[in-house]
C-alpha cells in the first residue's frame, strides 16, 4: 500500500494543529465566574437559608469480597451537586 507525499505530510500537519478558538473564551469565562467566589463561606445568599446538597452514589463494581474479615471492596461513582446562588447569571431584560 503506498502513500502520496501530500497526503502524508497532511496527515503529520493535522496531528500538530492543537489550536482551538474556546480556550480563550473559556478562561474569561472562568475567570469572570469566579471573581469573588471564595471557597470558605457557605454558598448560600443568607445564613439562615439551608444548603440542599443533592447526593448520588452507584455502584460501579465489586472488585473483592473478604468472607473471613468481612470487608467488602468496591469501586463506586459519588456524585454531590449543590447549587450557589453567587454563580448564576443576573440576566437583566
Amino acid at each position: 500500500m503506498r502513500c502520496s507525499p501530500g497526503g502524508v505530510w497532511l496527515a503529520l500537519a493535522a496531528s500538530l494543529l492543537h489550536v482551538s478558538l474556546q480556550g480563550e473564551f473559556q478562561r474569561k469565562l472562568y475567570k469572570e465566574l469566579v471573581k469573588n467566589y471564595n471557597p470558605l463561606e457557605r454558598p448560600v445568599a443568607n445564613d439562615s437559608q439551608p444548603l440542599t446538597v443533592y447526593f448520588s452514589l452507584s455502584l460501579l463494581q465489586i472488585m473483592d469480597v473478604d468472607e473471613k474479615n468481612q470487608v467488602l471492596t468496591t469501586n463506586i461513582w459519588l456524585q454531590m451537586i449543590t447549587i450557589y446562588s453567587g454563580m448564576c447569571q443576573n440576566i437583566q431584560g
